[in-house]
């Protein structure tokens, strides 16, 4: 269409690209630079057809008739109540690229938040297995551990009180979430282990600006903590997603998992085109 629209501009009359109504499932950015511009008499537009719904989507949708109860090795990981509730389906088979299961691979600078992939049932996002269910822990003690510029081979640690830590032990790419140096700046931090005989959660690395009693913190990516509806895990290693879904799926419902991370749409040098509904 870019393409029919550069000829028809010679025409100096304005045009019009009618998409009709559909979803259209992106796999690159569309690119508009300078040749594909309008002029001020002959604008460009990209538009909807009139009273239809046009939809660019960014998302793979998961033939949810494939998942199936979890294998008896996973069932014994989860809570003894949600283990004929929570489902599983191999993400390789359903077309998921591997780097959006693999997404903590993607994480190398420290401090920073994990970029994880949006997980959508009939348009509402599900959460990534987290603990606690929602807000956060309190750091009650701790070792501080280093920043990137005091100590950057300290990494520190945090104590805990009870016993949940004891169910993460096999936990192979779990993070802690939350403000762990100060209130102002949220990041994802690398666990290395956790000794339930100090209650300590080790930390793989120093953190940006170290670690504060007082601070905020959740254990984030942990099939362990699939407990409540919505919540999912992906395992890397074996392209398996791990879902509790809210009620009994049907072919009728929308799950979704977002593959396509770059824009839509960009615009480099280019005049007079607009994109409407």
């Amino acid at each position: 269409a870019k393409r029919a629209a550069k000829k028809a501009k010679r025409m100096g009359a304005p045009i019009d690209v009618v998409l009709l109504g559909g979803e259209y499932q992106m796999e690159h950015t569309i690119n508009f630079d300078v040749g594909d511009s309008g002029t001020k008499k002959a604008p460009i537009r990209y538009v909807a057809a009139e009273g239809e719904k046009v939809v660019f989507t960014g998302a793979t949708r998961l033939d949810t008739s494939k998942f199936r109860p979890v294998d008896k090795k996973i069932g014994e990981k989860l809570d003894e109540s949600v283990r004929d509730k929570v489902v599983q389906i191999n993400l390789k088979e359903q077309g998921i690229p591997e780097k959006i299961v693999n997404f903590t691979a993607n994480h190398t600078n420290i401090g920073e938040r994990v970029k994880a992939p949006f997980v959508i049932l009939n348009g509402n996002e599900q959460s990534i297995a987290r603990w606690p269910n929602s807000g956060y822990n309190t750091i009650t003690d701790c070792e501080p551990g280093g920043t990137p510029r005091e100590n950057p081979t300290q990494a520190g640690t945090i104590y805990y009180t009870g016993n949940r830590p004891s169910r993460w032990t096999e936990a192979t790419d779990m993070y802690l979430e939350g403000y762990l140096g100060f209130f102002f700046h949220g990041e994802w931090a690398k666990v290395k282990d956790i000794d339930t005989e100090n209650n300590a959660i080790n930390m793989q690395t120093h953190t940006q600006y170290g670690i504060k009693k007082g601070s905020l913190w959740a254990a984030v990516n942990l099939l362990e903590e699939i407990d409540v509806p919505g919540e999912w895990y992906m395992d890397a290693k074996t392209m398996t997603m791990y879902y509790y879904p809210p009620y009994e799926l049907t072919k009728e419902d929308r799950f979704e998992i977002a593959t396509f991370d770059s824009n839509f749409i960009s615009f480099n040098g280019a005049k007079y085109v607009t994109i409407e509904g």
